[in-house]
């Protein structure tokens, strides 16, 4: 489940975009993570019907079939991609990759 969105604007971090981050947490980590952000004012409640929950549950299972261990995304609101962040299994195939771009600097979003 993703929990958690960071805003990544020109003012906060002084990059030229309009792109942020959903971080993966799971587990106990998910449960301290929301105590977290209730305990700072933050709220829940607020939903709306779509399938997206569905389809991130598809591509997560397939991704890990083909190990990678999503840990996040990055959305970028201007496009229709979803970029993953992941840890890869340690024993991953090449046959099992699928496309992956390579960054010229992976710390930019």
């Amino acid at each position: 489940m993703f929990n958690y969105a960071i805003n990544v604007t020109k003012n906060n971090l002084t990059m030229n975009t309009d792109k942020f981050i959903l971080l993966h947490v799971g587990g106990n980590d998910a449960t301290e993570l929301l105590q977290d952000a209730l305990k700072q004012g933050s709220e829940r409640g607020l939903f709306v019907r779509c399938d997206i929950g569905k389809k991130l549950t598809k591509y997560f299972e397939e991704f890990s079939k083909r190990g990678y261990y999503p840990t996040g995304m990055i959305v970028n609101p201007e496009t229709e991609n979803l970029e993953f962040i992941f840890n890869r299994h340690p024993h991953q195939l090449e046959k099992m990759k699928l496309n992956e771009y390579q960054h010229k600097d992976p710390n930019k979003l």
